[in-house]
């Protein structure tokens, strides 16, 4: 018999992740090991990997083809069925392990004489692929400090919900019938390990040198990860529902699970759920899973509370969204006071974008951030105030508004608050960067973006990996270039590159950029005459590229 049984689910657009899945399961020091990779369909990968490993002793891989089952949790149930190892283990197709994290936990599960059911270990967070370090450091540390492993009892309020980088030992989960359910798409994980926690008579422990890296996708429009694809004000109170519903009365973990609802309906869903809902599905939702835990489970710290979410039980939507929404104003009243610049952009998006009117004759200019006068919004300006004299009001935004070009404008500090009241205000915005992740886009608005140089790099969706201090790179990228109506384009070069590595499906103007638009005007040599006396270059000077960019 196996020590463990590795289950790992696999959908057909995640089957390029296999042969990456396959170097960190064979790079494991824990031998005696079995890899059950469960498919939609046949996979050269698959294939390709079971014949690299035919001389491997340590793992034993196999593939399990269904066309039936299309879900992770058909698939995992599928894996329980068929593994023979003492303990099952589930992995992502798409994470990584470190070297020693098998062995780490299995040495946990046995160090107590009777082997304990559930093992857990730490979950870490990575945006790129990763070389992990060799293990020979920590293994020693770990042999020093103490030669027989003593795992932590774990405190019932830490139990997570993800059955990720846990040993469940297999007979106790086949013998209690704990299996993932199949109709339950988000948040599945704990319907099954609160089964494992309740149902286990040991202690339920914790090994910290067991790491596993959980990737979260940089690119979650085009390869998002279940748990991106998910929308999860929608699926979460269904899942906890279920599994709070499904424990006894008074379990310590029903409550911990009680706890976290309660919080998760109070903090992070709140807003989406009163605000976000014009259909009103999501108040449904959450009106049926308060109904299906039961309002007397709870314990309120404030009888407002149950007042607020027993309007929602019984379908008093707007009365509760009152409720709701003051508490919320309450907490942007609070954070203005602990952070007062914030209030700018408060009234901005709660009161300029939705109770002012757009000016027609309001034209916004930014220009790399705000911090210089120049690049195509520059000469965008400049043609319509020297061929529309008096039509628009201009309003260039900088870091220093004090500065003396443009004249004749408004100038405005960049994020203060004149800048976000001509940011509601203004119909037309000309900005050659991408616009706060907070500019919220009115109806009736106008946004030329007109981007800033020729890209021979890549750019955006055409990266693979996003090395940036931002993990969330690309759905940012993706969600502020929406808002753009129009994309100026220098040639065709840059138009089928911005149409691909932006997703971008509005209107590009394929014009050249505006800033260049001066080596083609009619005293282009006046010009650089003027620009040579500036510089002290000769006037016989013939190449001086330079000259058309210092304009």
């Amino acid at each position: 018999m196996y020590e463990i049984s590795i289950v790992t689910p696999v959908s057909q657009q995640d089957e390029k992740y296999i042969k990456r899945c396959y170097e960190t399961v064979k790079g494991q020091l824990q031998a005696n090991v079995e890899w059950i990779v469960i498919l939609e369909g046949d996979s050269p990968l698959a294939e390709q990997v079971q014949l690299e490993n035919k001389e491997n002793p340590n793992v034993d891989i196999k593939v399990v083809v269904d066309t039936e089952l299309k879900n992770v949790n058909e698939k995992r149930n599928k894996g329980i069925e068929v593994a023979t190892g003492e303990y099952l283990y589930f992995l992502d197709v798409d994470d990584f392990l470190h070297e020693h994290t098998l062995y780490v936990l299995l040495e946990s599960a046995k160090s107590n004489s009777d082997s304990y059911d559930v093992i857990l270990g730490a979950i870490k967070e990575t945006n790129v692929s990763v070389h992990l370090p060799s293990s020979y450091s920590r293994m020693l540390k770990r042999l020093l400090d103490n030669r027989i492993a003593k795992p932590k009892t774990l405190a019932v309020k830490k139990y997570r919900a993800s059955a990720l980088n846990t040993l469940f030992k297999r007979e106790f989960i086949v013998e209690h019938g704990i299996y993932f359910d199949e109709n339950v798409l988000g948040f599945s994980d704990i319907l099954f390990t609160s089964q494992a926690y309740t149902k286990t008579t040991k202690a339920v422990v914790y090994d910290k040198d067991a790491i596993y890296l959980k990737l979260i996708r940089n690119d979650p429009i085009n390869d998002p990860s279940i748990a991106q694809a998910l929308n999860g004000i929608e699926w979460y109170p269904q899942s906890m529902a279920q599994a709070i519903a499904s424990l006894e009365d008074g379990h310590p973990f029903k409550n911990v699970l009680l706890k976290r609802f309660l919080k998760a309906y109070h903090y992070k869903y709140l807003n989406g759920i009163y605000n976000e809902d014009p259909d009103d599905v999501y108040k449904g939702i959450w009106s049926d899973a308060f109904k299906q835990i039961g309002l007397d489970q709870f314990s309120f710290s404030r009888s407002i509370h149950q007042k607020e979410i027993q309007l929602l039980c019984e379908g008093h939507y707007k009365k509760a969204a009152r409720m709701a929404n003051r508490r919320l104003n309450f907490r942007m009243l609070k954070k203005i006071k602990k952070k007062p610049g914030s209030y700018r952009r408060v009234l901005y998006q709660k009161w300029f974008t939705k109770k002012m009117a757009i000016k027609k004759d309001y034209i916004l200019y930014e220009s790399f951030l705000g911090r210089n006068y120049s690049d195509s919004p520059k000469y965008i300006y400049e043609y319509l105030n020297r061929t529309y004299p008096g039509k628009y009001k201009h309003i260039w935004v900088f870091n220093n508004p004090d500065r003396e070009e443009p004249k004749g404008v408004v100038k405005v500090k960049r994020f203060g608050l004149k800048h976000l009241y001509f940011m509601a205000r203004a119909k037309f915005h000309v900005n050659n960067m991408r616009q706060p992740k907070w500019f919220v886009k009115r109806p009736g608005q106008v946004f030329l973006a007109t981007w800033h140089g020729t890209p021979l790099k890549k750019l955006v969706f055409d990266m693979n990996e996003v090395h940036s201090a931002n993990p969330n790179y690309k759905k940012d990228f993706y969600l502020q270039s929406r808002a753009w109506d129009y994309l100026v384009s220098a040639n065709h070069y840059s138009t089928e590159i911005f149409k691909r590595a932006f997703m971008f499906d509005n209107e590009i103007l394929e014009h050249g950029y505006p800033r260049n638009d001066l080596l083609y005007a009619e005293n282009k040599e006046q010009i650089a005459d003027q620009l040579k006396a500036k510089l002290q270059l000769p006037k016989d000077k013939k190449n001086c590229p330079l000259c058309a960019y210092l304009a």
